[in-house]
């Protein structure tokens, strides 16, 4: 296993001993590992984050942290997942808390092995209690790795309705499972509240395209934004995880008001892009997660468009951030646009509160404590 060097941290060998687990090399999950590793060593706990080399090689988010390599996506999940035990064994006696960030059908096994002969106590945070995808390849791949909480052990939700939808689940044996939160970004720019009408009228639809995204939504409100709203501009990027999601995003162009494309998006385009928009579009249908996109929305001071019954919905009538989500997309999405500029300044106040509320060192002091 090869290490890629560290700092060298504050942090006393006393202390709390932590290592986050991710196998993901690109996308929000190495972003996710930075924020929350600096939460920790802030709380006071040495910290080491075991991804792949790629992930944290380029990250420019984390200080003060140990960072071990794995093989990259490459290499087969089977041959990373062997990587991440050969790791936490060869310190079964000294251990720590153990954060898998991501699951495995392996990682039944390797759980019961850290809870049974080391020093190690697991977590799992689950990030999506259902799958994005709807293929039946794609549900039973996500049921698989979900099996990792058969074994008893502490888990991470980040809503209430997501810990609600695990309960349910008959195979979920926890221990313990407790709502996290998902913080905004550290880098969020200064917030400048001043966009004019005619900057409510750019619409940001953003982020990795599945199955419930709601292109669908979109296409669907499309005609009638055209008639309605000739003078909105809906700006669609992001990348595509099937060849049905890339058909979806090319046909989008036949309408007058939306310009779509299919690319991955560097942190600095996002931020252009979110500084552009007067409203972020997040037409999700059977979603219970925590959205990255809804968060990166609340980081530079955006509201939100949004689809009922999900749990984006459940976030922006909880914190007033855009129309409130009761009736249809296009029902928000009409309400948005002729909104007064009263309500655009409250959801825009509610926003730079909403910053407050979401803390990394809040998720960090429940996993040390809670």
């Amino acid at each position: 296993m090869a290490d890629s060097g560290s700092m060298t941290s504050p942090i006393s060998r006393s202390a709390t001993h932590v290592a986050i687990v991710s196998r993901a090399a690109f996308g929000g999950h190495p972003r996710y590992c930075a924020e929350l590793a600096n939460a920790l060593a802030g709380e006071g706990a040495s910290v080491e984050i075991i991804e792949p080399a790629a992930a944290f090689r380029a990250n420019p988010h984390v200080a003060g942290v140990s960072n071990h390599a794995i093989s990259g996506p490459d290499s087969g999940w089977f041959r990373q997942e062997m990587q991440i035990a050969k790791t936490l064994l060869q310190r079964r006696k000294s251990g720590g808390t153990v954060v898998f960030q991501d699951t495995s059908p392996i990682r039944v096994a390797l759980i019961a092995l850290l809870r049974a002969a080391t020093a190690w106590t697991p977590v799992t945070m689950v990030h999506n209690t259902t799958s994005h995808l709807t293929s039946a390849r794609e549900r039973l791949k996500h049921a698989a790795a979900l099996a990792a909480l058969t074994v008893p052990h502490r888990v991470l939700v980040h809503n209430e309705r997501q810990r609600s939808e695990l309960g349910e689940l008959a195979l979920v044996r926890s221990t313990q499972i407790d709502v996290v939160p998902h913080g905004t970004w550290s880098t969020a720019p200064e917030l400048v509240l001043s966009n004019g009408a005619g900057e409510r009228r750019n619409l940001l639809f953003f982020g990795v395209m599945r199955n419930n995204s709601g292109l669908d939504v979109l296409a669907a409100a499309a005609p009638t934004i055209d008639s309605e709203f000739a003078d909105a501009n809906i700006r669609v990027v992001g990348t595509a995880t099937t060849q049905e999601i890339s058909e979806q995003l090319a046909s989008l162009q036949r309408f007058s008001t939306i310009d779509a494309r299919t690319a991955f998006v560097s942190d600095d385009e996002a931020a252009e892009l979110f500084a552009w928009a007067g409203f972020v579009l997040i037409p999700y249908t059977d979603y219970s997660s925590e959205s990255g996109v809804l968060m990166q929305a609340i980081s530079h001071g955006v509201p939100v468009i949004t689809t009922p019954g999900t749990s984006v919905a459940d976030r922006v009538a909880e914190l007033d951030i855009g129309p409130a989500p009761t009736g249809s997309f296009l029902d928000q999405l009409r309400a948005g646009l002729t909104a007064s500029d009263a309500d655009y300044a409250r959801w825009q106040a509610n926003l730079v509160s909403a910053r407050e509320t979401f803390r990394w060192d809040e998720h960090a002091q429940i996993l040390l404590h809670g």
